[in-house]
């Protein structure tokens, strides 16, 4: 793939987002924002997306400065489009010039960096264009991980913090970004970046869909060629032990002892910390707007559930427990069933081992 960042245009933006974007924007007749018939908000890490209504543009140097107010607020942003933004036409999926799309609809990719100044700046990492009410148009996201699909037809990729896995069959219908060169998905690999058309997500944790077009962004410079592996196989990993005593108020994991409130719910389930326990079986914790993602820190295991849904995910794949995740006292308790099939560990309670 072309390289097309260049260090004068990272130099500029970093200047100008130590300073306050300079005079106000000439007024521009706020027109009503057309968006699709399903707004899908997409959170991929360390990136934000937003919808809204193109009311200026500014040249400065290399980059052009959009002024774009939030459909869903009063609010603006101010957004630097440079050499490494991506600028597509939703509906063709070619590069867009934004040259006259002042009063247009977009949905712009930003992140992480952002001022604290009103209105608030950020460097944009794609901006989508052209976006038709009635027809679908892409979602830009970077991929986490890639397998094989388990029926062989293609490969699948998650995305979005863990909470979606999209499949792309073999024939699926993939170009480059500003290139003329032939990609295939055998050239979608781990930390490429890219944007997918798809219509029906299923409603499983993490969410499902099947792209039936896809734009290669980018890939990392440094990418090597993988042999994908299966989906269905998870890599050996050791035993996690966890032993509790019903009227203690600890518990032994992998030999450590931490504290451990507990209680049974009203499934009879015993109900432990969520975050306690996930970190002291070396996972990662993230919060995603009511979704959280437990990473095992060697990248071999991620498990992922919701407050108050019995939809769970062991490594991309669905669970269905008895017992919900529940909140109580601000501290956040899953099912001892949780931990002992979604976290991979041998519990045993009171002398008894708990069966998957």
């Amino acid at each position: 793939m072309n390289k097309r960042f260049k260090k004068g245009t990272s130099i500029i933006l970093t200047g100008v987002l130590m300073c306050s974007f300079a005079g106000s924007a000439l007024a521009v007749e706020d027109a009503q924002a057309k968006l699709p018939a399903v707004i899908d908000k997409v959170q991929t890490l360390g990136v934000s997306q937003m919808y809204g209504t193109i009311l200026s543009m500014t040249k400065e140097n290399d980059l052009t400065m959009l002024e774009v107010k939030f459909a869903d607020k009063d609010d603006t942003m101010i957004f630097y489009v440079g050499e490494e933004t991506f600028v597509v036409d939703a509906m063709t999926g070619l590069p867009m010039d934004l040259a006259g799309k002042e009063n247009t609809t977009v949905s712009v990719y930003y992140g992480p960096a952002v001022t604290m100044s009103l209105p608030a700046q950020s460097p944009a990492t794609a901006v989508i264009g052209n976006i038709d009410q009635d027809a679908k148009f892409p979602l830009y996201a970077k991929v986490e991980d890639v397998r094989q699909a388990a029926n062989g037809d293609g490969i699948q990729i998650t995305t979005n913090n863990g909470s979606r896995i999209i499949t792309l069959p073999k024939d699926i219908a993939i170009s480059p970004y500003l290139t003329k060169n032939i990609v295939t998905i055998d050239d979608v690999v781990k930390d490429a970046e890219v944007l997918l058309w798809y219509d029906i997500m299923t409603l499983s944790m993490p969410a499902q869909a099947t792209a039936d077009k896809a734009i290669l962004l980018r890939v990392p410079e440094s990418s090597e060629e993988i042999a994908y592996e299966p989906l269905l196989e998870t890599a050996e990993t050791p035993v996690n032990t966890m032993t509790i005593t019903s009227d203690s108020v600890t518990a032994f994991i992998n030999g450590q002892e931490i504290p451990l409130n507990h209680y049974i719910n009203e499934q009879g389930e015993m109900m432990v910390p969520a975050r306690t326990v996930s970190e002291a079986l070396g996972y990662d914790v993230l919060w995603n707007e009511g979704t959280v993602i437990l990473t095992i820190k060697d990248g071999a295991r991620s498990a992922t559930y919701t407050i108050g849904s019995t939809d769970y995910a062991l490594n991309r794949m669905r669970l269905q427990l008895k017992s919900a995740p529940e909140n109580k006292d601000g501290v956040t308790y899953v099912p001892i069933s949780f931990i002992v099939e979604a976290l991979e560990t041998e519990v045993t309670i009171d002398g008894e081992l708990l069966a998957e």
